[in-house]
Order: structure tokens, then C-alpha cells, then sequence
């Protein structure tokens, strides 16, 4: 296929102005002739379950710019930032054509970004180690060690797309074909202004309180009429849907069972186990568990696992991605995808191929049939179906 593929990596949840301002800049300055999409499943990498589901996302961005949209699985997504970054970018590196990698930053000098990437690579990470033997948390151990050698390195990493932007720059390293793109995103990560250009963690508080107002206004038409569509049919997850039997769970198996689970280390399934006799939501959990060694998004992978059985031997299964949809002018790439992966089109696929983390979880939590899944399909548009 002589066709240049353009990747991002994203979870759309919700698809929102920032992610249509990104799709539009990165086919222009890829020069792509397909969009490809590689997308978190029903649970995000900071381990929450997403708020929709994974059609109802994939739907909005082929709507609104993508060509292809593929799903990976919890356990290649509940990761920290340099394992989700590696296992996307190892996905994008197995399929010919694909040129480029489009990513959000709030920091858009590349140059800057680079050095940040191959001072992590080389001597600051043993910096970083010494640092977090001498009792600091892994946040702050990595930013005094890049202040050590520069101090607008410190800076970057304090940014969660910039935090991202280098994971993937790391990962990329020793894949000379894939030509990295850092997009300048235009507003804050937090932003709570209910504005044009609103954070997708914003968007989601709007949806759960009811403010349509800010949805109407921080979405593009059609992601707006999809996300209206879920909300009547009740096809979304709170939060909190699964925070009781994620306290049963704990309670029941005890500190032993969560010393299988990939990142348990110096005894914090102790503090867990001991933490969810006395919480009554998944929240206080953490906020009695996080420390300098153990950050809140440290410890909320740790529950997702905890809650979907993630234990280490999941996560050395081979790579499979679920084929959500595309557009018939990208059938041609999708082949290939299909030549290049292990590619299930359906839940039952994924199912037999045992790829599955929490599909049937998430939907029992949005209060939906367990069948439901069993009829869903994969979403093929023409052209004329699309807003781009």
C-alpha cells in the first residue's frame, strides 16, 4: 500500500473540539492520506472506566475526521505513561504505511521535547532511581534530576500531555520511518470554562451533572448528538458505578490476592486491603493510600486491575486490537491493518481471542444487557455519512 497513514492515539472520551482542532492538524501537517485512531477501550489509562463506550467515541471521531478507529485492551492501556505510549506506538509501528504520529502537547517545541526524551534515556533515569531510593515520590525525583541538568526540562514534565508527548518520543526511538508531530493543544488539560475549546475531564463533570449547555458548546454537532443519544438510552458508566464491588472484592480477597497485580511493591497492598475495610468508595481509597512513592494514578491502576483480575501474566498476552469502524475510502488500509495485527472485528472476537478486560464489567455498571454486546457492529461509513 503506497497510501501514508497518519497515527494518533487518543480516548475520546468525550470527542471534543480540542480532538477535532487535532484530527484537522494532524492530516495537514502529516500530508496523510488516512487517519488512523488508536484508541483506549471501556477502561482509560488512568485506570477509570470510560464514561462512554468505545462505539460511541469511535462513531464521533470517524464523524468528525478519522479514517480508522482501533481498540486496544485494558491491559495494554491501564499502564503508566512509558508502557501505554510503548504499547500503542509498538501497535502503529507493525502496520506498513503508517508515517507519522500525531500528538497534543501543551509544550510544541519538538527540539525541547527531544532533549527531555533522550535525557530520560540515558543518565537521568539512573538519577531518577537513586532520587527514589533516597525516599522522594517518582514525580519529583524525575523533575529534580532534569533540573539538575536544565530547568525548562523540569518544567515539561509537569504538563500530562508533555508527560505523554515524551513517552511516546521514547518509545518512537529506534523507528526511524515514524516521523513524530507535536500539536500545541489550545487550552488548559483542567479547563472548567465550559467554553468552546473545554477539557475532556470537564466535558465529562458537564455530562454527569446535566450541563448541556457546556456540551453544546464544547463539542462538535455530531459527537454532541451522540453523547445526547447515550444519555437517553443510558448507555454511559458513572465513575463510581463499580466502587462496591470493587470494596467487596478487596475486602474478600485480602492483601494476597493484590500481590499478583503488575506495580504492587513495598507493601502498599497492605495499606489497600487495610484502606478499603474502612472506605466506602473507591475515592477514599485513595486518598488514604497515595504517598510519595505511590501517586494517586499509581495507585487507581492498581484497583482497575484489581477490579477486572488484571494480574502480571495478563499483561504478556499477545497484542490484539478490536477493528471499531471506518470510512470505504480507507478500506485499502484497513486490509493491511488486517495483514499487520491481530484484528477482531466483534466483542465476540475479542472474546475468542481472549482479549477481553471488562467489557461485560463496564456494561452491567451503565446498567445495560449483557447481550447488548453480542449485537453490536462495527461501523463502516461512505464518505457522504461524515462531517470531514
Amino acid at each position: 500500500m503506497n497510501r501514508r497513514i497518519c497515527a494518533v492515539i487518543a480516548e475520546y472520551d468525550p470527542f471534543h473540539n480540542g480532538h477535532l482542532y487535532h484530527l484537522r492538524q494532524a492530516r495537514a501537517l502529516s500530508g496523510a492520506d488516512v487517519l488512523l485512531a488508536v484508541m483506549s477501550g471501556y477502561y482509560t489509562q488512568r485506570g477509570d472506566p470510560a464514561l462512554f463506550d468505545p462505539l460511541t467515541r469511535a462513531e464521533a471521531a470517524l464523524r468528525c475526521g478519522a479514517d480508522i478507529v482501533l481498540m486496544m485492551p485494558a491491559y495494554l492501556t491501564v499502564r503508566p505513561a512509558e508502557e501505554y505510549a510503548r504499547n500503542a506506538v509498538s501497535l502503529i509501528a507493525a502496520i506498513p504505511g503508517v508515517r507519522s504520529l500525531a500528538f497534543g502537547a501543551e509544550c510544541a517545541d519538538m527540539d525541547l521535547l527531544r532533549e527531555t526524551a533522550a535525557r530520560l534515556d540515558e543518565e537521568a533515569e539512573a538519577a531518577v532511581r537513586v532520587r527514589i531510593r533516597n525516599g522522594q515520590g517518582i514525580i519529583r525525583a524525575t523533575e529534580d534530576a532534569l533540573r539538575a541538568w536544565r530547568q525548562e526540562t523540569a518544567e515539561i514534565i509537569r504538563q500530562p500531555n508533555n508527560i505523554l508527548a515524551v513517552s511516546y518520543l521514547r518509545a518512537l526511538r529506534g523507528k526511524s520511518g515514524i516521523e513524530p508531530l507535536a500539536i500545541a493543544r489550545t487550552h488548559s488539560y483542567h479547563a472548567l470554562t465550559g467554553g468552546e475549546m473545554s477539557s475532556a475531564s470537564s466535558l465529562r463533570a458537564a455530562f454527569l451533572r446535566g450541563d448541556w449547555q457546556a456540551l453544546r458548546a464544547g463539542t462538535p454537532p455530531e459527537a454532541c448528538r451522540l453523547i445526547s443519544e447515550a444519555a437517553l438510552r443510558g448507555d454511559f458508566c458513572p465513575p463510581d458505578a463499580a466502587d462496591r464491588l470493587l470494596l467487596l472484592k478487596l475486602t474478600r480477597e485480602g492483601p494476597q490476592a493484590l500481590r499478583s497485580l503488575p506495580d504492587v511493591a513495598e507493601g502498599i497492598e497492605n495499606r489497600i486491603a487495610a484502606a478499603a475495610k474502612q472506605a466506602v468508595s473507591r475515592q477514599q481509597i485513595l486518598e488514604m493510600c497515595r504517598g510519595a512513592h505511590f501517586t494517586r494514578a499509581r495507585i487507581n491502576r492498581i484497583l482497575c486491575h484489581a477490579l477486572l483480575g488484571l494480574h502480571a501474566s495478563s499483561f504478556r498476552q499477545r497484542p490484539c486490537v478490536r477493528l471499531l469502524g471506518f470510512r470505504k475510502r480507507a478500506s485499502d488500509a484497513v486490509k493491511t491493518i488486517e495483514e499487520s495485527l491481530p484484528v477482531a472485528h466483534s466483542y465476540r472476537e475479542m472474546k475468542e481471542k481472549g482479549a477481553l478486560c471488562g467489557e461485560e464489567l463496564w456494561q452491567v455498571c451503565s446498567g445495560q444487557r449483557l447481550d447488548v454486546l453480542e449485537k453490536q457492529r462495527m461501523i463502516v461509513y461512505d464518505d457522504s455519512d461524515c462531517d470531514t
